[in-house]
């Protein structure tokens, strides 16, 4: 008989009523919760396990100072071994999965092949070829031979080159560990402000590369409006020297360079209700039936170019008509 478990209920929840939706609802929310617990929980012993981790694994090719003692004493129980020999003994080494306990033979003193003559080593007995111990072999070994004499005599000398107040200081060290304490909302909150940090970071730089795009953009169409009004300039002061001379006006058209501003620097274009003429040779802005144009002293016009350039000449305007007489020329005359 199968298990309730193992039963599929398809749950139409169309034919539910409100207060059966809102029962499920709740039975739900309830096991939701549940579930957040406990996914709240597993996140929090993980990470203590892995700050526990970090704190007691050493920097890569660091040699932690609280262990120099333990394997001062395995290197002499090493040298110790190669010199005098050793008794039979048990050390422990993967196998596959697992861990296997292998029973090491004890030693024997035999002539060193393709050494000097008379020259020996210690190797384990009846091994073949023959090996000599590893210092893996002498932390097994140094943990028994803490019972014998040698022990007390090497712990003796150790401790006379490393003085109390040193090894406190080593211990302290060891122990010096940061800890911060804090719960999984502000480690969360924590993070949602690095990331905010960051991400305003990103946005400043993106800000910073429109803002030299726009300066670079503002840069080339002002020299742009450069050449085109030294170009037009160019221009006029040619027409003007070799145009008929249907006028004689006396006026000066300063030559320009591009960048230099060759008149006073000029308002916003507004119809003056009385006209104040400018100085000889200056400009000054005038609306005729709703253009701006430069008008001199003796009322000849200029087209008003972007930059308060000067632009190529209109005609001459007059002032009771309200008029431009186009077919007046701007030439120069000698006064000699």
């Amino acid at each position: 008989m199968a298990s309730v478990s193992e039963v599929e209920v398809e749950v139409s929840y169309e034919e539910m009523s409100s207060l059966e939706l809102v029962k499920q609802m709740k039975d739900m929310l309830k096991v939701l919760e549940k579930k957040a617990k406990a996914d709240e929980s597993k996140l929090k012993k993980f990470e203590a396990k892995e700050e526990k981790r970090e704190r007691a694994a050493p920097a890569k090719g660091v040699r932690p100072s609280q262990l120099d003692e333990n394997n001062a004493w395995v290197e002499f129980v090493h040298q110790h071994m190669l010199g005098n020999g050793w008794k039979s003994f048990t050390h422990k080494e993967r196998h596959g999965k697992g861990i296997a306990e292998i029973e090491f033979p004890e030693s024997e003193e035999i002539v060193l092949p393709g050494g000097e003559d008379g020259q020996t080593v210690m190797v384990f007995r009846g091994v073949e070829p023959a090996q000599q111990p590893s210092l893996s072999h002498a932390m097994s070994v140094s943990k028994a031979y803490k019972e014998f004499d040698v022990y007390a005599e090497w712990k003796a000398s150790w401790d006379a080159e490393h003085p109390e107040e040193e090894k406190q200081q080593v211990k302290a060290e060891a122990k010096a560990v940061v800890r911060v304490s804090m719960t999984l909302a502000e480690k969360m909150a924590e993070k949602a402000r690095k990331e905010a940090e960051k991400e305003a970071e990103k946005e400043e730089k993106k800000a910073e590369r429109e803002r030299k795009k726009a300066a670079a953009e503002a840069k080339k169409k002002q020299e742009k409006a450069d050449k085109e009004a030294a170009k037009q300039l160019a221009a006029l002061n040619k027409s003007v020297k070799g145009g008929p001379k249907a006028a004689v006006l006396r006026a000066m058209v300063p030559v320009m360079k591009p960048g230099v501003k060759p008149v006073a620097k000029l308002v916003a274009a507004v119809a003056k209700p009385v006209w104040e003429a400018p100085e000889e040779n200056d400009v000054k802005p005038w609306v005729v039936k709703g253009v701006t144009y430069l008008r001199m002293a003796n009322d000849f016009l200029f087209a008003a170019l972007p930059n308060d350039a000067l632009g190529p000449p209109v005609g001459l305007y007059d002032p009771k008509t309200d008029t431009i007489d186009t077919e007046q020329k701007l030439v120069f005359v000698d006064d000699d």
